[in-house]
């Protein structure tokens, strides 16, 4: 467990962002801390974490209604349970697997829900690696990939910051 402290509103959401990515092989969470103790700390850590529920799940509704505006997903062609899913896992994620779910043609597959679930979970293991990083094979100082991936956050964000925050008021913290 870690926790930090920014000035930077900015930064601190940029932290937020990276809740339920993965770092090095294993799932983090990044949340807002509440001071003291005793039962008032535990409702104050409680509806912290709801609002961030509640944020994360409405930005990701976002995407997906993006998805059935654009007509690159058809209403009805995701089941409840894939999309429940992408509402668990952080917006870059689920950004991404859309993104790479659209490029093969995931709505031709006999399971498209299935191949979705299949890219979520391999998206939040690996990481998201930037388009040319893929097809080049080179990190972003100009070397050969190495095998940890590159993080990112959907929405901006500082992409090289510590990736364990949490927040405290305007004080964020971070967990491991």
């Amino acid at each position: 467990m870690a926790f930090v402290q920014v000035a930077d509103p900015q930064i601190l959401y940029a932290c937020l962002r990276l809740h339920h990515t993965h770092l090095e092989g294993r799932r983090i969470n990044v949340e807002r801390s509440a001071g003291g103790k005793g039962d008032k700390r535990l409702e104050k850590l409680q509806q912290l974490r709801q609002e961030q529920s509640q944020h994360i799940v409405s930005v990701v509704d976002g995407i997906l209604q993006e998805c059935y505006d654009n007509r690159s997903i058809q209403k009805g062609e995701l089941d409840d349970g894939v999309v429940a899913l992408c509402q668990r896992h952080s917006p870059a994620v689920v950004q991404a697997a859309l993104q790479e779910y659209v490029d093969k043609q995931g709505r031709d597959m006999d399971n498209p829900s299935a191949y979705l679930t299949f890219l979520l979970g391999k998206m939040a293991v690996e990481g998201i690696r930037d388009k040319e990083e893929k097809e080049g094979g080179k990190d972003s100082k100009g070397g050969a990939s190495s095998r940890n991936p590159k993080r990112s956050s959907y929405g901006g964000g500082d992409g090289g910051q510590d990736s364990k925050k949490k927040e405290n008021g305007a004080n964020p913290t971070a967990k491991q």
